[in-house]
């Protein structure tokens, strides 16, 4: 198995520290939102392969024990799996409304806080979100 791209771990990288206050307990967390949405957004594709707790640790800066449980984690929801000759990429089923309803509420939630940040409507909030939906 080759190694992790470039743009894996970049991706990644760039939503893991795009957003300002993280604290070590959300660490692992945040990671793997990142790693859900770069593979929702086609950033990372199934089979490719998946750095190790070393990579991991290494290229975010973080505590091996966090790399780990990054990776647990992933295997456990079956994001990622171990082929021969190293840990791939699996993707995430389509299917999965835990993982879809996870992954929406915490944007969700980021949404919401922009909006009451910046004084705006719930009605205008849901006409937004509509003119998007089309």
């Amino acid at each position: 198995m080759g190694e992790p791209s470039t743009e894996l771990i970049e991706a990644i990288r760039f939503g893991f520290f795009a957003e300002k206050g993280n604290s070590k307990g959300v660490f692992g967390k945040k990671i793997i939102l990142e790693i859900k949405k770069a593979l929702l957004a086609g950033k990372i594709k199934p089979g490719e392969p998946f750095p190790t707790i070393h990579q991991l640790s290494e290229e975010l800066h973080i505590p091996a024990k966090i790399a780990f449980q990054v990776i647990s984690s992933l295997m456990a929801e079956g994001i990622i799996e171990i082929q021969d000759g190293g840990t791939a990429m699996k993707g995430i089923p389509p299917s999965s409304p835990m993982l879809r309803s996870a992954f929406l509420g915490n944007e969700a939630e980021h949404f919401a806080i922009a909006a009451r940040f910046l004084g705006i409507k719930e009605a205008e909030v849901i006409d937004t979100l509509r003119s998007y939906w089309i």
